[in-house]
C-alpha cells in the first residue's frame, strides 16, 4: 500500500490497492458503504427538519390563540363588550357620533334631506326707537347717554364713518374741522367745530344739539358747510346735508332736517316732528308674509 503523492498537496486520493489486480471497484463499495452508514443521520436530520416546521407552525397557532383569548377577555368585559359607534356613510353630509348614557340600536339608519323652510328675522337699525340722547341699554357703554359715547358706539340712524384717512373732517364756515367717530362723542364733535370756527372766522358761530336735532347759528356772518376734501360723512350723521341755509344778511342759521338718533316710537306719525322719520309716514298698508296689514297717520310705531 502506497500513499499518492496527491496527499501531500492536502487532497483526498481515492483508496487503491497496488499490487491487487482483481477488477473489483472497491471506491464503489467504499462509498456505498459510507452512505449505508449515514442513512440514519440523514433520517434523523430530514425528522429534525419536519419538527422544526412543525414548531413554526405551532407558534403560530400560539399566537393566533393568544388574540382569540384577548379578544374573549374584552367581550368578557361589559364596559367594553356595551360600547358602540356611529359612522356616517357620507361626511360631507354630516356625522354622526353616539349619546353617552344611552343605549344604542345596532343598525343601519338612511335620513332623507327634506327642505323645509328656513327661519327668516329683518331687524332694524339699533337707533329705532332711540333718541341720540337716550342711554344706552347694552354693552360697555350702558347706562350712559348716547351723545357722550363714541359717535360710532351712539344711536346714531346712519352708521358714522371717519373716512379712509382714519380721522375724517367736515368744513364750517370755511374752516376744516378734523374728528374721529370712533374716539369722540357727538357732545365733543359738536364743541370742537365750535371752538374751531369761532376761533378762526366766525366769533357768533354756535354748535349745539336740541331735543336731539343738531343746529348751527351764526350771529356774525352767514353759515357755510362742506368742501371737495371733507373725509367721512358727518353731514349726512347730523341730518345737515339736506338741511336748509336760511341765511340773511350777517347771519345764518341751519337745522338738521330729523333726529340724529332713531325714530321716536311712541309719537304718531303725522305729528308735527314726523315721529323722526326722514319721510313722514302716510296712511296706507302693507304685507309681511302675504298678511295685508293697514296703517293709519293717527298711529305710532308701538301700536
Amino acid at each position: 500500500m502506497s500513499t499518492d503523492s496527491s496527499a501531500a498537496l492536502g487532497t483526498t486520493a481515492p483508496i487503491s490497492f497496488p499490487g491487487i489486480v482483481s477488477g473489483i471497484d472497491y471506491n464503489s463499495i467504499i462509498s456505498k458503504l459510507t452512505q449505508l452508514s449515514l442513512a440514519p443521520t440523514t433520517q434523523l436530520n430530514a425528522q429534525i427538519a419536519t419538527l422544526n416546521n412543525a414548531n413554526a407552525e405551532l407558534i403560530k397557532i400560539n399566537n393566533l390563540l393568544s388574540s382569540v383569548q384577548s379578544s374573549l377577555a374584552n367581550l368578557s368585559n361589559p364596559n367594553l363588550f356595551s360600547t358602540y359607534q356611529a359612522a356616517s356613510g357620507d361626511t360631507s353630509a354630516l356625522t354622526g357620533t353616539g349619546i353617552p348614557g344611552v343605549t344604542a340600536t345596532p343598525g343601519l339608519y338612511t335620513i332623507d334631506s327634506v327642505k323645509a323652510a328656513t327661519n327668516t328675522s329683518v331687524l332694524s337699525s339699533a337707533s329705532a326707537g332711540h333718541s341720540i340722547t337716550d342711554n344706552i341699554t347694552t354693552g360697555p357703554y350702558a347706562g350712559q347717554a348716547s351723545n357722550t359715547v363714541p359717535l360710532a358706539d351712539s344711536y346714531a340712524r346712519v352708521v358714522p364713518q371717519s373716512g379712509t384717512s382714519g380721522n375724517g373732517s367736515v368744513t364750517v364756515d370755511g374752516v376744516s374741522i378734523s374728528y374721529n367717530v370712533n374716539g369722540q362723542s357727538l357732545n365733543q364733535i359738536l364743541q370742537n367745530i365750535t371752538t374751531q370756527v369761532d376761533s378762526h372766522s366766525d366769533a357768533g358761530f354756535l354748535a349745539t344739539l336740541v331735543n336731539g336735532v343738531v343746529e348751527f347759528s351764526s350771529s356774525d356772518q352767514q353759515i357755510s358747510l362742506g368742501s371737495s376734501g371733507d373725509q367721512g360723512n358727518l353731514l349726512n350723521v347730523l341730518q345737515l346735508s339736506n338741511a336748509q341755509l336760511l341765511n340773511s344778511g350777517s347771519s345764518g342759521f341751519i337745522e338738521g332736517t330729523a333726529n340724529v338718533g332713531g325714530i321716536n316710537p311712541d309719537s304718531d306719525f303725522n305729528s308735527s316732528d314726523s315721529a323722526a322719520f326722514v319721510t313722514p309716514v302716510t296712511a296706507g298698508s302693507f304685507t309681511i308674509n302675504g298678511v295685508k296689514i293697514s296703517v293709519s297717520a293717527s298711529q305710532n310705531l308701538t301700536d
